[in-house]
């Protein structure tokens, strides 16, 4: 089984570690994107995450809750990742 990740969600990635590096230090991004991915890399397995809006589609957390993977799985067991989005508890304030 494998994990794509299309252009959207890679793009998102660089905006997040871009940010982050803003906010703090390149270190401190390379860590949160390496638990972006991590998680991304897990999705392949055994299905437990909840549902999306769009039909098909599925979320799941990374970096304790901060992001959320958008993602779809094929039959053959693989998975799609669409998008990163921030969670709730991460969007920004008016």
């Amino acid at each position: 089984m494998t994990v794509y990740w299309t252009l959207r969600a890679d793009e998102a990635r660089v905006e997040y570690w871009v940010g982050c590096v803003e906010a703090t230090n390149e270190d401190t991004a390379d860590a949160q994107d390496q638990r972006i991915y991590d998680k991304g890399q897990t999705l392949d397995g055994v299905m437990t995450h909840r549902k999306g809006v769009q039909p098909g589609t599925y979320l799941a957390p990374a970096c304790s809750g901060k992001f959320t993977l958008i993602y779809r799985r094929f039959p053959n067991g693989d998975a799609e990742i669409l998008d990163v989005v921030p969670s709730r508890s991460n969007w920004e304030s008016p």
